[in-house]
């Protein structure tokens, strides 16, 4: 594992299909776009199914697990296309098979299942458990009050030892509200979240992702990305053995290391992050 200076990354984990029905291209246009854009490595993890047999019709549409491709399709059209792409440009990229999937805590052997069927996990926490309650951080405001469950929900996905990768771990900002009651607002509870997740990672031995994926969305009233955010990573920055990585989160597969990536690049280059590309995903 090689630590480089920030310098548009050529080298992506978080990469989705059409098949997770908010993305375009199938499998073999993002090799193809990365194989031509000088890509040394490319991971395909699109949304990992959630059976609709793990919750009731409404909670699963309410957290949009009905936009992620069905089990059939993952095992019979997705695997196998990354299987195909694997043989036939092996000697021209290094492909790796992923899924990028939401933690239920009493499904615990779906996730050993899964994690046999592919080289890595990223754990991609959309949405978390608290007081009996899920929240979605898109429809929910995940508030200073409740927003000690996402942290539970990482550690506990973490402790699995399942996982290679934590995606987007600054999203539960946004929709925060404060303890002043003011959206989008960083506050000491936001800083005591971080430190769980950061302390987490480490403690698992677990990538935590810089994340592109929002940046279209523009700046908050606090000039602020939704995610990342910049009091999020400065507290990562903190912490020598955390390895920060930066994910794409490609949903098109013409948009391979474009403008957005380069604005991470560049926010990761002021912040002073030491941004690992040179890695290994595959968790034993």
């Amino acid at each position: 594992m090689r630590a480089l200076e920030v310098n548009h990354v050529h080298i992506n984990f978080h990469t989705h299909t059409k098949l997770c029905n908010h993305a375009v291209g199938e499998t073999e246009d993002y090799v193809k776009s990365a194989i031509a854009k000088g890509f040394r490595i490319i991971g395909m993890s699109d949304h990992g199914t959630i059976p609709e047999s793990f919750m009731d019709k409404n909670t699963y549409h309410y957290l949009w697990l009905q936009r992620h491709m069905r089990l059939e399709q993952m095992e019979n059209i997705y695997f196998k296309q990354i299987d195909e792409c694997k043989l036939k440009y092996a000697d021209k990229i290094k492909i790796y098979k992923g899924l990028e999937i939401e933690y239920l805590s009493n499904h615990i052997d779906y996730y050993k299942w899964l994690k046999n069927k592919v080289d890595y996990l990223i754990l991609g926490p959309h949405f978390y458990q608290y007081n009996n309650k899920i929240m979605n951080v898109y429809e929910t405001t995940t508030r200073f009050d409740n927003i000690d469950g996402f942290a539970n929900t990482i550690e506990e996905a973490l402790d699995t030892k399942l996982f290679s990768f934590l995606a987007h771990p600054d999203i539960f900002m946004f929709n925060y509200i404060s303890k002043d009651d003011i959206l989008h607002k960083w506050d000491e509870k936001c800083e005591q979240i971080t430190r769980r997740i950061v302390e987490s990672t480490i403690k698992n031995d677990v990538f935590i992702e810089l994340n592109c994926g929002a940046v279209h969305l523009g700046k908050n009233k606090f000039n602020e990305f939704y995610y990342p955010r910049s009091e999020f990573w400065k507290i990562v920055k903190q912490y020598p053995n955390a390895k920060i990585v930066i994910g794409r989160d490609a949903h098109d597969y013409q948009n391979f290391n474009d403008e957005i990536t380069k604005v991470i690049e560049k926010f990761a280059r002021e912040l002073g992050l030491n941004i690992i590309e040179d890695y290994d995903i595959r968790k034993e």
